[in-house]
């Protein structure tokens, strides 16, 4: 018997010629990853495209009978729109879709999912489905409504669409917006969701028009790399009432899908920041038995506590710039505890330009001896006390930070290290020897929200920059 999934793939790319179509399905391990998981399989329909249009169409009628749109209104809905047209497509299917389905929709709540895979760089396929709990023998149980080929999933019109669709069709009380992917920020550029077929990403400051087509939702979870910052959190504003999301590298063997999904299911009345807050401690349990030592954070943010971010940033470089202390800033850029330390600070192409907010702010005041510093520092202390719902940061990194001391719950950009070496690199000048895997668009950091509502942080990092040029050039003449 084929499966849904599978009938669904062979549907929607009926329009191709068969020797392609084959190839696609041979060539993927994650299609044949699929079935397999699904259970069951067929011989390929024989033929031209007309046969092979003809056989799609009269397995639909195999196809599980869907629920009446739109569905009763239940407490939580769940919108997952997950990337894996990249390389992540073998995880998306063996580890996440799996968790998901494990407890799939219940009287509580429904999960829903934009999935999308890809055949090598040339041909993906988005499915959106509704996830079932599981049969005996059948560990995924969708219900598909549409299979596209090709749709873009590092558009964020295309994000906003499925959200859309998905509040219309499965009401709730409340909501839980995931995008998983990859993620993180590259030398000013801020993104996730990145398609290899397409060659796009959503980038930080689309998460705006994003969130004014789609609505708001109560919790939007960054399930990527490196998305907890204060810039991206700031953009989200309260377009989302707590973001989940992590500093750090993150890795899919810690969504925990399994036990967030049935944890919300067992727990629908809780409020928003205590479900939220709930999440954030599985992951602070997971990697307290993490039999790899693996370094890693995650946090809540309560947004409506951002509001008075750019002020507070303001009154800090304000008073770092106007105390006239190079060395104790200059010192605490070299000794920020920045994140994925495991790749050289020095390449302009690498998230090692991400510091933890809180302790880069309250080293420089520790070092210095203006009381301005250290009363603006400890205003920053306070807003992210007042933000940060939770947080789970473990392990030591490749460097010796002790993140359960030193990590906080929000990054903030800074400048990247020069080489130690008389190479020194004038910060963000030279072109990166090679090529980036996957095309990435060009944008200001100055279009972030934060900046645009009067935050100075981008010109602090051009002074900043100047400066630690300057200096490192004078130590290279002594």
């Amino acid at each position: 018997m084929k499966t849904v999934l599978q009938l669904m793939i062979v549907a929607s790319l009926s329009v191709f010629p068969a020797p392609a179509l084959l190839a696609a399905e041979s060539q993927t391990p994650a299609l044949s990853a699929l079935s397999q998981t699904a259970g069951g399989d067929v011989p390929q329909p024989k033929g031209g495209v007309y046969a092979r249009a003809r056989w799609s169409a009269n397995a639909r009628a195999e196809l599980p009978a869907a629920p009446q749109l739109p569905m009763q209104k239940k407490k939580w809905t769940v919108m997952a729109f997950i990337n894996g047209s990249n390389n992540l497509g073998e995880f998306v299917l063996q580890s996440d879709l799996q968790q998901m389905s494990s407890v799939g929709t219940t009287n509580n709540m429904n999960l829903v999912v934009d999935l999308g895979l890809s055949s090598g760089k040339s041909m993906s396929l988005v499915q959106r489905m509704l996830l079932l709990p599981p049969k005996p023998g059948k560990k995924i149980n969708p219900v598909v409504y549409s299979a596209e080929v090709n749709r873009d999933m590092g558009a964020w019109a295309n994000a906003a669409d499925f959200v859309q669709w998905a509040k219309k069709n499965f009401p709730a009380e409340r909501y839980l917006f995931i995008i998983q992917n990859h993620g993180g920020m590259r030398n000013g550029m801020s993104g996730i969701s990145f398609d290899d077929t397409s060659g796009s990403f959503i980038k930080a400051p689309q998460l705006s028009p994003l969130f004014k087509r789609a609505g708001k939702v109560d919790i939007f979870v960054l399930a990527a790399c490196l998305m907890q910052t204060a810039e991206v959190a700031y953009q989200v504003g309260e377009a989302a009432d707590v973001i989940i999301g992590s500093e750090e590298v993150d890795w899919s063997d810690l969504f925990q899908y399994k036990e967030r999904f049935a944890y919300l299911n067992a727990h629908p009345g809780d409020s928003t920041e205590d479900m939220a807050a709930a999440f954030v401690n599985m992951r602070q349990e997971r990697m307290a038995g993490d039999k790899e030592k693996r370094y890693n954070t995650l946090s809540a943010v309560r947004t409506a506590e951002l509001k008075g971010l750019p002020a507070a940033l303001n009154a800090w470089t304000d008073a770092v710039m106007n105390a006239k202390e190079p060395l104790a800033l200059l010192q605490t850029v070299s000794d920020a505890a920045r994140f994925e330390s495991n790749i050289p600070r020095h390449s302009v192409y690498v998230n090692s330009q991400l510091v933890d907010l809180g302790d880069f702010t309250g080293a420089v005041a520790k070092l210095s001896k203006n009381d301005g510093v250290k009363t603006a520092a400890g205003g920053i202390a306070r807003l992210l006390q007042k933000a940060v719902i939770a947080n789970s940061a473990v392990g030591t990194n490749t460097e010796g930070v002790e993140y359960a001391r030193r990590v906080h719950g929000l990054s903030i950009r800074m400048i990247p290290l020069a080489p130690r070496s008389p190479g020194l690199l004038a910060a963000e000048t030279a072109g990166p020897k090679e090529k980036p895997a996957v095309p990435r668009v060009e944008y200001a950091y100055r279009d972030f929200r934060l900046m645009k509502d009067g935050c100075k942080w981008a010109d602090f990092l051009e002074w900043t920059k100047k400066l630690y040029v300057s200096y490192q050039m004078i130590e290279t003449k002594y």
